[in-house]
């Protein structure tokens, strides 16, 4: 009995040692931002997404899904840097042909995740812009979370070949005469707020949205699209700040007020 308990002693100071290892590498990584040597800590996701890549092409994982590179963001100090990830999941448009219902609170949290994406996008590749928004380009995790793909990698660049198709091409790009000089953002918000249209109407919410709601998306999107032609958007931020949460409807008419 005393040999049994010290076995299980050792084992569990072992897991907790390892544990400790894990959460120590993930804030060395972290760290990273103040660090001048960034090639060891870059060589690590590598690895990581490599063998990640590795597990779910041999067919280890959920079956129905396929795997994709994304790109995460990490966060530190005020300062956002880009990072490789291989996940499983299903494209945006794959998501919504499969399931139209979505609940009107995921919908929302969604739009959340497609704002926050994009402001980390730019904001780690210096104002750069993504350019290339729609359904094929966002990947939904099983975890119900929404990532960017990676344009960078050429097994997506069947994205490139979607956003030539007519139909594709006249909804998400933006026309050139409506790109607004020394504003590159405008590009993206272009994209997002026609993203948002089409989802609003590809998907049947449940619970549907109320009329303040509708109200108030559509006035975010013609804000981003600049069919609003008083008031723009200039950055992500102010779309976080006057989209709906899906949740509270009294907050939602506050916003009406502040967005007229």
């Amino acid at each position: 009995m005393m040999q049994a308990q010290k076995s299980a002693c050792i084992f569990y100071g072992n897991r907790v040692r390892y544990n400790y290892f894990l959460y120590s590498l993930i804030h060395m990584t972290a760290g990273s931002f103040l660090s001048s040597d960034t090639d060891s800590v870059e060589s690590i996701f590598h690895r990581t997404v490599v063998k990640k890549r590795a597990r779910m092409q041999r067919g280890e994982g959920v079956k129905d899904e396929k795997g994709y590179d994304v790109v995460r963001f990490i966060e530190h100090g005020g300062k956002c840097r880009p990072a490789m990830d291989y996940v499983r999941g299903q494209t945006l448009i794959g998501r919504l042909q499969t399931e139209k219902k979505i609940p009107k609170k995921l919908l929302f949290q969604w739009f959340r995740m497609l704002c926050t994406q994009l402001d980390c996008y730019h904001r780690s590749k210096g104002m750069q812009c993504y350019r290339y928004l729609s359904p094929y380009s966002v990947i939904v995790t099983r975890e119900e979370k929404l990532l960017l793909l990676d344009l960078s990698v050429p097994g997506n660049g069947f994205v490139m070949k979607k956003m030539q198709i007519p139909a594709v091409r006249a909804h998400f790009v933006m026309p050139a005469g409506k790109k607004r000089s020394g504003m590159a953002v405008g590009i993206d918000l272009y994209g997002l707020g026609k993203l948002f249209q089409f989802m609003l109407a590809y998907t049947s919410v449940a619970p549907p949205l109320t009329w303040k709601e509708e109200f108030m998306m559509s006035l975010v999107i013609q804000k981003c699209t600049g069919e609003n032609g008083k008031k723009t958007y200039r950055e992500f931020d102010q779309i976080l700040r006057e989209l709906p949460r899906g949740d509270r409807r009294k907050s939602c008419f506050r916003k009406i007020k502040k967005a007229l």
